[in-house]
């Protein structure tokens, strides 16, 4: 059974593993601060 991925309009296979971490990966990076300042801030531990 093949899975595809979609992206900016060109259609890939993808492993069922992957689409699972995508989805994982996607909602970390929505976490993420969204200006540089936090996201040093962050790093920083502050």
């Amino acid at each position: 059974m093949s899975h595809s991925l979609i992206i900016n309009g060109w259609s890939m296979y993808a492993h069922p593993l992957f689409l699972g971490q995508q989805d994982e990966l996607i909602r970390d990076v929505e976490r993420l601060p969204n200006d540089w300042d936090s996201l040093v801030a962050e790093a920083k531990g502050l």
